[in-house]
C-alpha cells in the first residue's frame, strides 16, 4: 500500500502548476535582500590621493587631511549622484571624473597649469626668403645704401 501512495504522492505533485516567479523588486537580489551599493564613497579616497600627487603636490596634504577630504568629497557626490557607478546619474559621474583626470594629468605634465584653449599655437618656422622688391635696400646694395654721405654730399656707388 505505501508503494500505492507514494505513486499516488508523485502523480498529485507533478499535475501540481509551479509557483509563478515573481521577480525581485530593483535594487534587491533573488532573496529580496538589498544590493550592495557601489557608493561614491568607496572610490574618492584613492581618487583624493591621486589628485594629492598629480595636481596639489605643493600642498603637502597629511594623511589625515586626505582622509577627511576623501570622506567629505565622497559625501557629496552620493548626493548628487546616488547610487554612484550603477546609479541613474552614473553617466554624469563618469564625465566628471574622466575631465578631472584628464585635467589633473594635464596640469601635472604642463608645469602645475592647465593648457590654453583654442588651436595650436604655430610652431615659428624661419622666414621665407625675400624677393628683391621686399628686401631692404641696405642689404641689396650694402649698409648706408640710399643714405648718402653727409660730409661730402656724395651718393654711394656715384663716388
Amino acid at each position: 500500500m505505501t508503494n500505492t501512495l507514494d505513486a499516488d504522492l508523485a502523480i498529485a505533485e507533478a499535475a501540481i502548476p509551479p509557483d509563478p516567479v515573481i521577480p525581485a523588486p530593483p535594487g534587491t537580489d533573488a532573496l529580496g535582500q538589498p544590493e550592495p551599493q557601489a557608493n561614491c564613497s568607496d572610490l574618492t579616497p584613492g581618487l583624493v590621493r591621486i589628485l594629492a600627487v598629480t595636481a596639489l603636490p605643493q600642498w603637502e596634504l597629511t594623511e589625515p587631511e586626505l582622509e577627511e577630504l576623501g570622506g567629505a568629497l565622497g559625501e557629496c557626490l552620493d548626493q548628487l549622484f546616488p547610487g554612484g557607478m550603477s546609479g541613474k546619474y552614473a553617466c554624469w559621474l563618469r564625465l566628471v571624473a574622466c575631465s578631472a583626470m584628464i585635467c589633473a594629468t594635464r596640469a601635472a605634465s604642463n608645469g602645475g597649469k592647465l593648457p590654453g584653449l583654442g588651436p595650436r599655437p604655430k610652431v615659428s618656422s624661419p622666414p621665407p626668403p625675400q624677393t628683391p622688391s621686399e628686401a631692404d635696400p641696405q642689404q641689396l646694395h650694402g649698409v648706408g645704401a640710399g643714405v648718402g654721405n653727409p660730409v661730402t654730399g656724395s651718393l654711394p656707388g656715384y663716388d
